[in-house]
């Protein structure tokens, strides 16, 4: 048994389709997470929570991506990449795609 999820369950919103997300964050909930539950008799629909989970994280890729078009590392960001991958090395964001030469 999941106690740290027993202990959290009131932080569970359950839609009217029985998707199950967090009330705090408005993410629905993880597979992992979803196992859990049904194993302690929570009732909810599975298949609706992974749709929606789905669009969201398709959802918040694009976002993100979008965002990523124009980012200009900040001084500190570019001295931690040279540090980690050396002068003259070329970083790529693996979501965005985007190459930055430090």
């Amino acid at each position: 048994m999941n106690t740290w999820l027993t202990n959290n369950i009131e932080n569970i919103i359950v839609e009217s389709d029985g998707a199950v997300k967090w009330k705090t964050s408005g993410n629905y909930l993880p597979e992992d997470t979803c196992k859990d539950l049904k194993e302690i008799g929570f009732k909810f629909n599975v298949e609706a929570t992974a749709i929606k989970r789905e669009k969201q994280v398709h959802e918040d890729l694009i976002a993100y991506k979008e965002r990523m078009k124009n980012y200009v590392p900040t001084p500190e960001e570019m001295y931690e990449m040279k540090a980690a991958f050396g002068e003259g090395a070329t970083v790529v964001n693996l979501i965005s795609g985007k190459s930055i030469t430090v």
